[in-house]
């Protein structure tokens, strides 16, 4: 659990959208949201998991989660861009050939 656990937190540092900067506001410490920011740095600093405070500024309309960008400015998920042109070059292999092994897809 551990593992999988460290490796969706690492996926969750601001990302950029189509070349710009995503937008990131300071996160007030008295709203909602800046509470439970806080109680989970303090949760993190009592466990000894040390927290990247670029990852802990405030909210961005840009998340990366799992390496798929999720906008909600412009309410769309992404692909990063080397992950997408590799995907579309493995599906114009897979149909360029007349048959293809159900293991191969």
């Amino acid at each position: 659990m551990h593992a999988w656990l460290c490796h969706i937190y690492e996926d969750q540092a601001l990302q950029q959208a189509r070349g710009r900067k995503a937008a990131v506001v300071p996160l007030p410490k008295h709203s909602p949201m800046g509470v439970v920011l806080v109680r989970f740095q303090e949760l993190m600093d009592d466990l000894g998991v040390p927290l990247a405070p670029k990852k802990t500024e405030g909210h961005s309309t840009v998340l990366s989660f799992l390496r798929i960008e999720l906008d909600t400015e412009h309410m769309e998920a992404r692909l990063p861009l080397g992950k997408k042109e590799a995907m579309l070059a493995l599906m114009a292999a897979l149909l360029a050939k007349e048959k293809v092994r159900v293991k191969k897809v």
